[in-house]
């Protein structure tokens, strides 16, 4: 919930945010078991098919959350930043010489150029390719393990995305004209 309550990253302050943080943990957790499950000897084809459910759940939360947020929601500006009324307000300096953590972590100006095809990945390697094995019917250890592994690869460039785009408020104070 942390993320969903900071007004200061529009994209992050969405009742999306908890909700789809929760099912990418619920739905990775049940694929991560399938390969325990298969190595006990046990068959695993209803818990695939409660892993198929929960990844498609995850999948349509995510995609409502990049179509709700394919713009930003609110354009903010250093004027809406600082409410003193029709007065335009300009920054005059940055407040330091070199880049620091703010103007660094913050801008991801190459990871915005990019995130179409990140976007892609994570969905392809993370939510298409585990549905995938699981609905192929493989219920070897090695598959799963394999499906489980994409779905890491896929979540690691979702959650990378996640932050890149967030369009923190903040870089008003650092130099951004619109965030």
């Amino acid at each position: 919930m942390i993320y969903a309550c900071l007004k200061t990253v529009p994209r992050w302050h969405s009742p999306l945010v908890p909700a789809s943080y929760l099912l990418l943990g619920i739905y990775s957790s049940a694929l991560a078991g399938l390969p325990f499950i298969a190595f006990s000897g046990s068959t695993v084809s209803r818990q695939a098919m409660l892993a198929i459910a929960l990844l498609t759940l995850a999948l349509i939360v995510k995609a409502i959350y990049y179509l709700r947020f394919r713009t930003p929601v609110v354009e903010h500006t250093i004027n809406s930043a600082l409410p003193l009324g029709q007065k335009t307000i300009r920054l005059l300096d940055v407040g330091h010489t070199h880049g620091t953590f703010l103007t660094d972590e913050f801008f991801f100006k190459v990871a915005r150029g990019h995130a179409l095809s990140v976007r892609v990945a994570a969905i392809a390697i993370g939510f298409v390719l585990p549905i995938a094995v699981l609905a192929s019917g493989a219920s070897g250890v090695v598959p799963l393990v394999f499906a489980a592994l994409a779905c890491v690869v896929g979540l690691i460039a979702e959650r990378w995305l996640f932050f890149a785009e967030a369009q923190h408020v903040i870089r008003l104070y650092h130099g951004a004209t619109r965030v």
